[in-house]
Parts: C-alpha cells; sequence; structure tokens
C-alpha cells in the first residue's frame, strides 16, 4: 500500500543532497605508479578544480562567482524567493563555479538542516534552508521532477514509492516548519523542456512574486547552455512579469587557459611549470583550445593525451625499473609536437563523430550556416530566408518550421558546432540573434559525402 507523501519534519531534512552525477575516478588499483600518473591526474576529467584565495572563486571567473555569492546571500538574507539562469557553451565552469560557492556558503553538517548566519536591519539572524542539485538529464519525464525534488528533501526514504504531485511539494516547499528557504539547482536544465512548459514554468513560478508571502520559499538555479532557453521556451514568464536573473559564462580565453594549466601544474610536487611542458607548447594548447570553443575541458583532455603520449615514448627509451624509478623533475617536457598531434586525435575522432551522426535535417541547417556565412556571424531572420529560398528540399523531409529551425541552432550551439549570440531579451526579437559557423568546411563536407543535395548547398 503506498503512502500519501507528508511534509516531512526539521529533524529529517539533510543538509545536502548533491544529486549531480559525479565523474568516475580512478580506483586505487587502476592508478599507476608512474611520475606521469601524478600529471595525469591533475588533467583528468573529474580532478578537483582549483579555488583562488577568497575560497569560492575558480580561477578567471571571479566575476560570475561574486554573482552567484551576492544572488544566494540577498535570498537569504530577505527570505525572498527568486530565480537565477546560468548560460553558457560546455566546458566554461557553470555547473563548477556553483558547486564552489555553495559549498563555501553551506558547508555540509550531515543529517541536520544547514544553519546560515546573515545580517537583517543590522542584526544577525540564522536560517535553516535545505540544498537539493538534480541533474535533468537523469529524469525520464518532466513531471518527475517534483518527486526528484522531493526525495531530496528528506532525510529517509520512507515515502520513496510513491510519487510526489506538484501541489504536494507546493505545500512542502511553503511550509516553514521544514525551512525558511530551500535552494533548488537544476542543472542541464534544457533536458525538461516539453511542448507546453507546465513544469518549468510551475518551477519558475514557485521561485517568483505569484506565489505571495504564504507560498513557497524556494531559489531556484537552473543551468544549460543556450543563451535564451527562458526567452525561447518559456514566453509564459514574461507575460506573468517573471524574469529571471541571467547569468552568462564566456568561453574561456587563452590567457585564462594558460593560467589556469600553471596552476595546475603548480599544484603537483614539483612546481617548475617549464619542466612539465614547454612554454611554446602551453602557448599551443591555450591557443588552440580558446580559438575553437574556449571549452576547458578540451584544453585538459589535449594535456592528458600530450601526457600519454610522452609516457609512450618514454616507455619505449627506457627498460621498465629506470622508468618505473623517473622523477618529476626527470621527464622530458611536453613539447609543441605533441600538443599538436593530441588536439588532431581529438578533433579527428569527437569531431567526425558527431557531425556523422547528425540527421539530414540538422545537417542541411550547418551546410546552410557554413554556406551563407563562412566564418562571419548572421542574424537567424537572414539565415533562415536564405534556408527557405536558396535551397532544394528531398520531397520526403521537406523544409522546417522556424521554431524548428530554431531548436536545431539551439543543439548544434549546444555542441560546439556553431555560435550563437541573444541581442534581444523580447521572444519575437530572437531572429535577430547572431550565428556564425565555427565548424571547418573540410570536416562539413566530409559529413555529407554520397548526400548530394547536401553537396549541392556547399557546392553554390
Amino acid at each position: 500500500m503506498n503512502t500519501p507523501p507528508v511534509t516531512p519534519q526539521k529533524k529529517r531534512i539533510l543538509t545536502e543532497i548533491n544529486g549531480l552525477p559525479t565523474p568516475k575516478r580512478m580506483k586505487a588499483q587502476e592508478r599507476s605508479s608512474t611520475v606521469y600518473s601524478q600529471v595525469k591526474t591533475a588533467f583528468q576529467r573529474g580532478s578537483s578544480p582549483d579555488i583562488d584565495t577568497d575560497g569560492y572563486s575558480l580561477h578567471g571567473r571571479s566575476k560570475e562567482a561574486n554573482v552567484l555569492k551576492s544572488f544566494l546571500e540577498k535570498g537569504l538574507a530577505d527570505l525572498e524567493s527568486n530565480s537565477l539562469y546560468i548560460s553558457g557553451p560546455p566546458g566554461t565552469g557553470k555547473t563548477a563555479q556553483l558547486n564552489a560557492v555553495l559549498a563555501y556558503l553551506f558547508p555540509k553538517k550531515s543529517g541536520t538542516l544547514n544553519t546560515y548566519q546573515t545580517e537583517k536591519n543590522g542584526q544577525t539572524v540564522s536560517r535553516l534552508l535545505s540544498v537539493s542539485k538534480l541533474n535533468c538529464m537523469t529524469i525520464n519525464r518532466p513531471d518527475e521532477i517534483y518527486h526528484s525534488i522531493y526525495r531530496q528533501i528528506q532525510s529517509c526514504n520512507i515515502f520513496h514509492d510513491s510519487k510526489c504531485s506538484s501541489d504536494q511539494l507546493e505545500k512542502i516547499l511553503s511550509d516553514e516548519d521544514v525551512a525558511d528557504m530551500h535552494i533548488i539547482v537544476l542543472d542541464e536544465l534544457d533536458n525538461l523542456i516539453a511542448k507546453n512548459q507546465r513544469v518549468l514554468f510551475q518551477l519558475f513560478s514557485w521561485a517568483s512574486h505569484l506565489t505571495g508571502a504564504s507560498g513557497p520559499r524556494v531559489i531556484l538555479i537552473g543551468i544549460a547552455n543556450a543563451l535564451d532557453l527562458t526567452d525561447r521556451f518559456i514566453p509564459r514568464l514574461k507575460t506573468n512579469g517573471i524574469s529571471p536573473n541571467l547569468l552568462q559564462f564566456h568561453p574561456y580565453n587563452g590567457d585564462q587557459i594558460k593560467t589556469i594549466i600553471t596552476k595546475k601544474i603548480q599544484s603537483l610536487p614539483h612546481r617548475n611549470t617549464n619542466q612539465i611542458i614547454h612554454p611554446a607548447a602551453l602557448q599551443l594548447c591555450a591557443r588552440k583550445a580558446s580559438s575553437s570553443t574556449g571549452d576547458l575541458r578540451k584544453a585538459f583532455d589535449v594535456l592528458y593525451q600530450s601526457i600519454e603520449l610522452a609516457e609512450a615514448s618514454a616507455k619505449k627509451k627506457m627498460d621498465p625499473i629506470e622508468f618505473s624509478s623517473l622523477q618529476l623533475h626527470e621527464i622530458s617536457p611536453i613539447t609543441v609536437a605533441d600538443i599538436a598531434k593530441a588536439f588532431n586525435a581529438t578533433n579527428l575522432g569527437k569531431g567526425k563523430q558527431f557531425l556523422a551522426k547528425l540527421n539530414i535535417q540538422q545537417k542541411t541547417i550547418l551546410c546552410a550556416l557554413s554556406k551563407c556565412s563562412g566564418n562571419k556571424s548572421i542574424t537567424i531572420n537572414s539565415l533562415y530566408e536564405f534556408y527557405k529560398t536558396k535551397i532544394d528540399f528531398d520531397p520526403l523531409t521537406g523544409s522546417l518550421k522556424k521554431t524548428e529551425f530554431i531548436d536545431i541552432l539551439s543543439m548544434l550551439e549546444s555542441h560546439g558546432v556553431i555560435s550563437m549570440g541573444n541581442n534581444s531579451s523580447k521572444l519575437s526579437n530572437v531572429g535577430n540573434s547572431k550565428v556564425a559557423c565555427i565548424t571547418a568546411e573540410h570536416e562539413i563536407r566530409s559529413s555529407i559525402q554520397n548526400l548530394p543535395l547536401l553537396e549541392k548547398i556547399m557546392n553554390r
């Protein structure tokens, strides 16, 4: 017999449950004892980010960190529901920076509510709060998010098997006996997009003035890649006077990537950066990563690959005993050639695989953008006009409506194939947003071989 969800008591609240999937870490027996493994560990995916001396800012993200910290501090001081939408391309530190601020403000206290001290009208007051973090990629249907949030708010799973409805969750979030404030973080927010956007609208409504003083006390933070997701997919927010705060993470530039890599190397036992990587190689890695997508993870992947190349080369030149006894200061630094080989390996692998998996409609839009704009930016309106008037479509597929067209552009942007900007916050002006192709023409041509209609577009 299923027991319906009820409002949990304070003693059953977890301080913070991290619902975001954590990157897989190497088991102790999987780690190599060689000196190269020490360097690789610093650049493997899932390695801990380096925090500045303030205790909460990632290198190169102090501005964004202070915006996040101030947003949370104000909401807790005033006990006002509010929402924030964080956008930016992959690998720009969105989730990592938010996690660093949350860890700084709300240290975990297992089994209890998190107590936060703040100033209000010249007096120190305490706030009891819960922090729930979910990755929406784990949600099969948008309406499952209510029960997922509910499960994170309680410290035990007594009502694990019953589904919590939106109305039941709203009562829990409104109950002052549960907590003074609920912080809800939804990563990969675009996975909740559905036809009517009912779930997204309700979540942002809870974190607004619409529910009144007796409504839910929620600070909602959504994270996704698209710059204008709230404008394009939830126009009802604007209609009802709900305007989430916006925070954009820009791609890392070359200097920022170079500094972050240098800090990582300096965290190793041997702190001589030039001994690990040649200055010219470091400059090349930072420049190439920033000029493509500004994805820090790509720079780390390239360095990891470069270290493996250097390790393989050293193994061939030394006997096993000599190789295993190498010290960090004895290894040869990563060279420009190592970086170039690693970039070629990563680009030829992932880029070609992704382009090959695109369907005809997606490849058609990519070809149209490449041919219409080259390396320059054009408006979505101009691109769509070119798409509708200059392309011969397959009778079986036909052309797309503008909303479908924009959805595909957003998907291509999220995978770093194109870049998009937003010049206006109004839904009606989304067409004036700039879009540019950042994928090499030869890579696009390689992906459309034996597709005459698409080859015709590229050969116009």
